[in-house]
């Protein structure tokens, strides 16, 4: 099966600053490699050769000079310097060809040691609904908890910065049927940030949503820099 991929790498990183001010957040150094590299190799790991990643214009050369040379398909997609959500930039990632392929999304800034094949085999064995990748925390405040039955979706709850309880989160990663950029274009325009359990939901109202669990470390790196410091501190070690 074809299976493309999008890494999405425009946001600002506002909960990063200084550190981002003039880097973007997901060429932020982690061991020895920038973090979208990360995200790169978990692709590649599964098979995927074709990746757009989907960033501000004005870091190309940045993003080109730290990518380097590779054997892989990479291409650039610009994101506008404005906040419209994950699905907004999935939308503009739409490959040019207009092949009915499937997608595998991620963020560049969400880490994880587990392998994506898991996820991979549970979409090949339906690839009409999609898989999306959720992690286990002690804390669910700030991330959307979801709750499923043998690996289907039953409900997502949205984002509650006051809810501290454990649980499993969407990590606004998966794998997706070709359809993903015409329901994701459905969303907009919105005069609000459109998150991603608003795409996500789509295909649950379509009972067409599976969930994967990560059973390493996982970490979202672009929380905060006491976070990103710590994921610095791992990678160093762990190196």
């Amino acid at each position: 099966m074809n299976i493309r991929g999008i890494i999405l790498a425009g946001g600002n990183g506002e909960r990063l600053k200084p550190l981002t001010n003039l880097t973007p957040k997901a060429l932020l150094p982690v061991g020895d490699k920038p973090m979208v590299a990360y995200q790169i190799q978990k692709m590649q790991e599964i098979g995927i050769t074709e990746i757009a990643i989907v960033r501000q214009g004005s870091f190309d050369s940045a993003f080109r000079k730290a990518i380097g040379n590779t054997s892989l398909n990479i291409s650039y997609v610009d994101h506008p310097n404005i906040s419209k959500g994950m699905p907004y930039a999935i939308a503009l990632a739409k490959f040019c060809d207009d092949r009915q392929s499937a997608i595998c999304v991620l963020c560049a800034d969400v880490l994880f040691d587990d392998s994506l094949e898991i996820a991979r085999h549970a979409f090949e064995a339906d690839p009409q609904r999609a898989v999306i990748i959720a992690g286990e925390t002690d804390d669910t405040a700030g991330f959307s908890p979801i709750k499923s039955v043998n690996d289907n979706v039953v409900s997502i709850l949205p984002k509650d910065a006051s809810r501290h309880e454990p649980g499993i989160v969407d990590l606004g990663a998966g794998l997706y049927p070709s359809d993903v950029f015409e329901k994701a274009q459905s969303l907009y325009p919105s005069e609000t940030e459109v998150p991603i359990t608003k795409l996500n939901n789509m295909y649950l109202s379509e009972s067409r949503l599976r969930a994967t669990t990560l059973r390493g470390y996982w970490v979202d790196a672009g929380s905060s820099i006491e976070v990103y410091n710590s994921v610095v501190m791992k990678y160093v070690k762990s190196s």
